[in-house]
């Protein structure tokens, strides 16, 4: 593994992650290692903090200079900014913070990982009925990329808060007329005939959960998980095992943030070097 250990020194520049739980992300991993390589004096941390708003008067104050947003800030955090871009206001969620001339402004880079990672797929997804699991910002980012980047047939939404998931049909119903979105029930589940299957939860990130049972997959299926670590998750390993072609979220991982790297530094982060640290670490654990 490449050395990622910088001379901290006065000038060197904070980066961070925000949410809750964040002990097992990769992103100071990846983000320390792309410093490094290029020579950039700065340092990518990570905070566990629920509270978004002390944590953010916190980031003011020391003069961060931009941060990543991690759940379960993707949303509420978009209240806090000065600025929103265009297609982060669209989606409603935000992962990326750039401070520019003492404004926090805010992107979603969701969005551009997602998309080239499922591109290779492209024209299996394509008149495809979808199913994603969750309704949280990382959900609103997928929903945004199949609707406007694919071609793709009805977008079923499983969440287990209701409420939450038929804001989110709500709020896209007006982006997109066209788009057509439904709530959906886990009894409701098996009979869908989804061929693309997306999960932007934590389940399955630290226990052996998943939000449908073994016989719920087939071979003609596209089963994508966000999480990515563990690289396959229980849902991962049941799609496998039904012959599924299946995608872990190691790559969306990676995508998002070298399009975070830019906004933050207006350099190309070195992915291959970041590529091989993760690998290296991932099979280590």
């Amino acid at each position: 593994m490449i050395e990622t250990s910088i001379e901290i020194n006065g000038s060197t520049q904070l980066y961070a992650l925000l949410g809750s739980p964040i002990r097992h992300s990769l992103s100071p991993l990846i983000h320390n290692t792309s410093f490094k390589s290029l020579g950039i004096n700065a340092v990518f941390l990570a905070f566990d903090s629920l509270d978004l708003k002390q944590a953010l008067s916190g980031f003011k104050a020391l003069g961060v200079a931009g941060f990543s947003v991690t759940v379960p800030h993707k949303v509420a955090v978009t209240s806090y900014l000065d600025e929103v871009s265009f297609e982060a206001k669209l989606i409603g969620s935000v992962n990326t913070v750039v401070q520019k001339r003492g404004k926090w402004i805010g992107y979603n880079t969701d969005v551009i990982g997602f998309t080239k990672t499922l591109e290779p797929f492209r024209k299996k997804v394509e008149n495809k009925k979808v199913l994603v699991l969750g309704a949280g910002g990382s959900a609103r980012a997928v929903i945004y990329s199949l609707v406007n980047n694919y071609d793709v047939g009805e977008i079923f939404v499983f969440n287990r808060t209701q409420e939450r998931a038929l804001q989110l049909i709500s709020d896209f119903a007006s982006i997109r007329s066209d788009a057509t979105l439904r709530f959906v029930s886990s009894d409701e589940l098996p009979k869908l005939g989804a061929k693309v299957i997306v999960n932007t939860t934590s389940v399955g990130l630290a226990s052996e959960e998943c939000l449908v049972k073994p016989d719920f997959f087939d071979s003609e299926m596209i089963v994508y998980d966000l999480i990515y670590d563990p690289i396959r998750t229980v849902l991962l390993r049941y799609a496998h095992a039904s012959g599924a072609a299946t995608i872990n979220g190691l790559d969306m991982l990676v995508e998002q943030a070298a399009a975070a790297f830019y906004l933050w530094t207006e350099k190309i982060m070195p992915i291959e070097t970041v590529k091989k640290n993760l690998l290296e670490k991932v099979d280590n654990q």
